[in-house]
């Protein structure tokens, strides 16, 4: 269950950095995409594909 959610805030961050032009709203949200990557990295849970948009 925390994979899980761990890679939905990182879906949604990304997605929200995409939708933002505000630097200081840019800032906070790629502050929190990284503390939310290195849990990912922490739990053994990080894969580089997640980190690798596909198109």
């Amino acid at each position: 269950m925390d994979k899980f959610i761990r890679r939905e805030n990182v879906k949604h961050y990304r997605e929200l950095l995409e939708q933002t032009n505000d630097n200081e709203h840019r800032q906070r949200i790629e502050k929190l995409l990284a503390e939310e990557e290195q849990k990912q990295i922490e739990s053994g849970d990080f894969d580089f594909y997640d980190k690798v948009q596909v198109s």
